[in-house]
């Protein structure tokens, strides 16, 4: 009988990486301190007389931020920075510029029941352009913080979740994390 799980406590994160839609392999981000997504709602009512007699709200984009000591690759294929017609070792950021899209996984832990969950937002784009900050009085290096806009995939879904404890398939999990896509987690039509 599988595993229910009932309760989690967030409290780490851990395994996050970027697939970009070009990319071989999943890329690790980097440190990650932050994961966060909040979903856009689009609200329709229904009105008489300018009153609210009933509403309905349905998900139209998910924005997730991610605050963390990004890797460079991750950082120039995130923001479009190019050495396109430059020299060897110099980038440039400009009008052109342009994020790839990718896929985004990470491990969500519950240190208190040794518990991990499995996210995916399958289909990411940048949200924000080049920012950084440089803050040479503090005792700590900064964060940088990302947003990106979580798309719908090839199934209408922005996210996808799961407990390792509940998954079981070993493949779902290892694949996950390193080429996560709606036919990894469909199921199988029997005849």
């Amino acid at each position: 009988m599988p595993t229910k799980i009932e309760t989690f406590y967030p409290v780490d994160i851990n395994n996050v990486a970027a697939k970009f839609k070009n990319g071989a392999q999943a890329i690790a981000f980097g440190c990650t301190g932050v994961l966060s997504g909040e979903t856009e709602m689009r609200v329709i009512a229904a009105k008489c007389g300018g009153v609210t007699l009933e509403e309905v709200s349905k998900p139209v984009r998910m924005t997730v931020t991610i605050t963390a000591y990004v890797k460079m690759e991750v950082y120039r294929r995130f923001f479009g920075l190019s050495n396109d017609g430059l020299k060897p070792g110099v980038y440039s950021y400009g009008l052109g510029s342009k994020g790839e899209e990718f896929t985004l996984t990470a491990d969500v832990i519950d240190e208190f029941k040794d518990l991990t969950k499995v996210v995916a937002f399958p289909k990411t784009i940048s949200a924000t352009g080049l920012t950084f900050t440089i803050d040479k009085s503090q005792d700590e290096v900064a964060m940088m913080e990302l947003q990106c806009t979580a798309m719908p995939d090839s199934a209408a879904q922005f996210y996808y979740e799961g407990f390792a404890d509940e998954i079981d398939d070993e493949e779902i999990l290892k694949d996950w994390r390193t080429n996560f896509n709606y036919d990894l987690v469909k199921k199988e039509e029997t005849p």
